[in-house]
């Protein structure tokens, strides 16, 4: 089967919204901030929660099926490290990404040096406040306080970009040689219509691709695009930090006849 896309494209090059010395200035911005502001991880639950493609054969530990192995004082180390105002309770609860009780950072850790779990996206941030549901990720949400502080020529950048409303807006980062886990955030057949949003590169390469189901791939074309999200798609290892920011919305009527087919 091949990619389902936008109107039959793998990708739609949005460059046209930002030249190079644009991306290149936010970077100096983003950069900066990353080294001073905490971040945590996102990704390494995929298989877990059936988003990636048949036959997958990556054996790395992923989270979920982890979670569903320890024994009691296993879980009981785990559970330690958890919110205290959101605490695990017990192993009925949904853990993780989308579930009822997200995983701190230690926890993360924890995962991941005791148990081998690889996540992907080493350095996530959330430049607004949303519920953290992925399917309400299009719904209007006000910037955090250390991205209005941290990050003003980005926000302002975000602000001025083609949407009715900005909902989500995340930048997620690999670390050098790292590999993002070809998935899909959702079921093709569930999908009314590609959802609204727009990726930005401002710093080095970040091969993100997608792929259709004999595994061929496609890259993006440049540093600032749009894709179906029900594609396969995964990010290329590089010998170098580098990252995206995705914001999702509403699209401006306007450039969404200008751009969807």
């Amino acid at each position: 089967m091949a990619v389902i896309g936008i109107g039959g494209r793998p990708f739609v090059d949005l460059s046209f919204l930002a030249d190079d010395a644009t991306l290149d200035a936010l970077d100096v911005e983003i950069t900066y901030a990353l080294a001073r502001l905490e971040t945590r991880y996102t990704g390494g639950s995929h298989r877990a929660l059936g988003i990636v493609p048949p036959g997958w054969d990556d054996t790395r530990p992923d989270y979920g099926e982890v979670l569903a192995t320890l024994d009691d004082l296993q879980f009981a180390l785990f559970a330690s490290l958890g919110d205290p105002a959101n605490p695990v309770l017990d192993r009925s609860q949904r853990i993780g990404e989308d579930g009822d009780v997200p995983l701190t950072f230690a926890q993360m850790r924890w995962l991941e040096l005791a148990h081998g779990v690889y996540f992907p996206w080493k350095v996530y941030l959330e430049l607004t406040h949303t519920s953290g549901r992925w399917g309400e990720k299009s719904e209007p949400a006000p910037f955090t306080r250390d991205a209005l502080l941290h990050l003003p020529r980005t926000v302002r950048f975000v602000r001025a970009l083609p949407f009715a409303h900005i909902g989500s807006v995340k930048l997620l980062g690999l670390m050098p040689g790292d590999d993002g886990t070809v998935h899909r955030d959702g079921l093709p057949k569930d999908q009314r219509a590609p959802d609204a949003f727009i990726t930005f590169a401002p710093g080095r390469p970040k091969r993100l691709f997608v792929q259709d189901d004999a595994g061929e791939r496609t890259v993006a074309p440049s540093r600032m695009y749009w894709f179906n999200d029900h594609d396969w798609h995964g990010v290329l290892p590089d010998p170098w930090f580098r990252y995206s920011i995705r914001v999702d919305g509403v699209f401006d009527p306007a450039f969404a006849a200008e751009i969807a087919p």
